[in-house]
C-alpha cells in the first residue's frame, strides 16, 4: 500500500495490537476450560495441583496481593510479590510457599506465608525476583522504597535470615528496584536493574557477595551501569528520536508499552508531525527565494502581459 498520513498508520498499528492483545487474552481465558475438555494436541493445567484447578490463588484478609516472580524447589513452589493493606497502608515484601499440591506449606513462615515488617516511611517494598540459595534457604530481590535494589533472606522455614546483610536486608541506592536476578557459582549474587536518575536509563547490574555485603571488587563499588544508545544525540532536535511538537503537545517519540497480561507490546503513538529535515541543498534555496522576491515578481508579471 501507499504511504498515507503519519496518524493514520499510527491508528492502523494500534488497531491490529488491540486485535492481537484482545485475542490472546481470549486465548488465555478459554485455555483451562478447552483443556480440561481435551483439546487435542494442547496444554493443560495439572488438575492434581491447586484442587483439581490446575492453579491457586493468594487471599489475604484486608490485603491487595500481587504475585511478581515464582520458583519451583524440591518440595513445592515459592511465589513472591507485594501485600498492600486496603485503603491507607504501605506495601510489603510477600513471600509464599507452597507444597506440591498447591496448599500453603504451613511449615514456612506463618502458616506458608512471610510478609516483611520493613519501615513504613520508606516504602513501599515489593519483591519482583525469587532465587534458591544453599541449605534451603531463599533469596528475595525487589524494590526498597522507589530508588534502591532490596535483597533479602530468608531460611528454609520461611524466617527472615539474620546472618545476611544488615538483619537480613541488603538494600543498595541505584535509582529503580531489581527486576532480575542470579546466582553465580560461587554464591555470588547478580542484581538487575535500571537507573531512572539518568538520562537514557542505563541498566544496572549490583553484586553481593554470599554474606549480603556489596561486592566491592565488581564494577565501581560493586555497581556497573551500561548505556545501549547514545541518549544525548537522541534527545537533540533533528534525530531520528526527537519530533517537533505542536503547541501543547508533548516533545517525546512514539513509544510502546507491554501487556503485563500478555507480554506483547502495543505501539503509543503521539499526533505530533514528523519535523521537517532541513538539508544544505533546501536551505540554500530558500535563501535564494528570500534573496530575490521581486524578480520573482516581475518575471511573473512579465509572463502575463507577454
Amino acid at each position: 500500500m501507499g504511504g498515507g498520513s503519519g496518524s493514520g498508520r499510527c491508528a492502523l498499528a494500534v488497531r491490529r495490537s488491540l486485535r492481537l492483545l484482545l485475542a490472546l487474552a481470549l486465548v488465555a481465558a478459554l485455555a483451562p476450560a478447552g483443556a480440561q475438555a481435551g483439546l487435542p494436541g494442547g496444554a493443560w493445567p495439572d488438575l492434581t495441583f491447586g484442587d483439581g484447578r490446575g492453579y491457586v490463588t493468594l487471599e489475604l484478609s484486608g490485603q491487595s496481593t500481587i504475585a511478581y516472580a515464582a520458583t519451583a524447589t524440591s518440595d513445592g513452589i515459592v511465589v513472591t510479590g507485594q501485600a498492600s493493606p486496603n485503603g491507607n497502608g504501605t506495601g510489603q515484601v510477600l513471600v509464599a510457599k507452597y507444597d506440591s499440591s498447591g496448599k500453603l506449606d504451613a511449615s514456612f513462615g506463618a502458616q506458608g506465608i512471610y510478609r516483611s515488617s520493613l519501615p513504613e516511611v520508606d516504602g513501599p517494598f515489593l519483591a519482583t525476583a525469587v532465587a534458591r540459595g544453599v541449605q534451603g534457604r531463599l533469596l528475595v530481590a525487589g524494590g526498597y522504597g522507589p530508588g534502591s535494589v532490596l535483597v533479602l533472606r530468608l531460611t528454609a522455614r520461611g524466617q527472615l535470615d539474620g546472618t545476611f546483610g544488615t538483619a537480613g536486608v541488603t538494600t543498595i541506592p541505584v535509582g529503580s528496584i531489581a527486576q532480575s536476578m542470579a546466582v553465580q557459582k560461587d554464591g555470588r549474587i547478580l542484581v538487575g536493574a535500571s537507573n531512572l536518575n539518568e538520562n537514557g536509563r542505563p541498566m544496572v547490574v549490583v553484586r553481593l557477595m554470599p554474606s549480603g555485603a556489596v561486592d566491592h571488587s565488581f564494577g565501581t563499588n560493586g555497581k556497573t551501569e551500561i548505556l545501549f544508545w547514545d541518549a544525548n544525540h537522541a534527545s537533540r532536535p533533528g534525530s531520528p528520536a526527537w519530533r517537533r511538537p505542536r503547541r501543547g503537545q508533548s516533545s517525546a517519540p512514539a513509544t510502546s508499552t507491554t501487556s503485563a497480561a500478555t507480554g506483547t507490546a502495543a505501539p503509543v503513538c503521539s499526533s505530533s508531525p514528523p519535523a521537517a529535515t532541513s538539508t544544505p541543498a533546501t536551505a540554500q534555496r530558500a535563501a535564494r527565494r528570500s534573496r530575490s522576491p521581486t524578480r520573482t515578481a516581475r518575471s511573473r508579471s512579465g509572463s502575463r502581459a507577454r
